[in-house]
């Protein structure tokens, strides 16, 4: 059986936002990404996290999808629209593996789908394959301007 480790095989630490309503969840997602090397930033609610992407770069977007006030469908929508080009990964967390939301998710720009309780070692394992947003932006930008 696979084992967590402390050090993120990631070859640079990514800039994580963990979302969620939950700051007990949002801490110990944090902790675990500090561990691996990462620099997690933590947003309660909706509109914190749209502050903080408009503010911050992020390589990646942890993002609770049962949130109250705005959903993590809206936030997603929103992030997507700023970003264009997709980064950040976006990966959804819920407690409801209905197929509509599945199909939801998939509307509104996320990249990945996980039920809570989210394994560590295939968080890990995601972080570790998650470009940085800088590269994947001139990327994006380049295959744009030559299509």
């Amino acid at each position: 059986m696979p084992t967590v480790t402390t050090k993120s095989p990631a070859a640079q630490a990514l800039r994580v936002l963990v979302v969620d309503d939950d700051l007990a969840t949002a801490e110990s997602y944090a902790i675990l990404m500090r561990l691996w090397g990462h620099d997690p930033s933590i947003a309660l609610d909706g509109n914190s996290a749209l502050e903080l992407v408009e503010n911050q770069v992020f390589d990646a977007i942890l993002l609770d999808l049962g949130m109250p006030q705005m959903s993590g469908f809206e936030v997603a929508e929103r992030i997507r629209q700023r970003w264009p080009y997709k980064p950040p990964l976006l990966i959804a967390q819920t407690g409801y593996g209905t197929t509509d939301m599945r199909e939801r998710s998939n509307q509104v720009g996320i990249d990945l789908y996980l039920l809570k309780p989210i394994d560590p070692v295939e968080l890990q394992s995601i972080l570790a394959h998650c470009p940085r947003t800088s590269e994947a932006v001139i990327q994006a930008t380049k295959t744009a301007c030559h299509s």
